[in-house]
């Protein structure tokens, strides 16, 4: 995917039919096709203002389309009594080839810098559930109560 630095980004505009089939063409060949792929995010990249200031009426207007879709079978989520939900190898396909994001995230187990620079406060968990052993506290699905089908 191209990056975004020098393009105006609207994910709310519409897609014309030459664009969306050029994001089916994209999908077909990186493999995602059927019923075990969804969108997550479809946006459309449009050129800088200077561009457009030499933009004839008329003439296309050149955009490019970016997809994240998520593949069901790539992804594991997993759920343990210390942390809850846990994903695992999170990745996605490009031209075939499989390039992971994450080998696994926890919500619960988040940390980030509050720029306090004392010792006991570089670091602080920003849920702190795994500290409570979070997942000890969820309850048990219940048949047509909780989901449909089978627990």
């Amino acid at each position: 995917m191209p990056e975004l630095k020098d393009t105006v980004v609207h994910p709310l505009d519409p897609l014309t039919a030459k664009e969306v089939q050029s994001m089916k063409q994209i999908d077909g060949e990186a493999g995602y096709e059927g019923l075990n792929f969804r969108y997550s995010y479809v946006m459309l990249r449009e050129p800088d203002h200077k561009t457009l200031g030499f933009w004839k009426a008329g003439d296309d207007i050149p955009r490019e389309i970016g997809v994240l879709g998520m593949d069901k079978a790539s992804n594991v989520a997993r759920f343990n009594g210390c942390e809850g939900l846990t994903l695992h190898d999170i990745s996605f396909s490009y031209h075939g080839t499989k390039r992971p994001i994450l080998n696994r995230a926890v919500i619960s187990e988040i940390v980030i810098p509050y720029g306090e620079p004392q010792p006991t406060y570089e670091w602080q968990n920003y849920f702190d559930a795994g500290e409570y052993q979070f997942g000890r506290l969820v309850n048990c699905l219940v048949l047509e109560c909780d989901c449909l089908g089978k627990i």
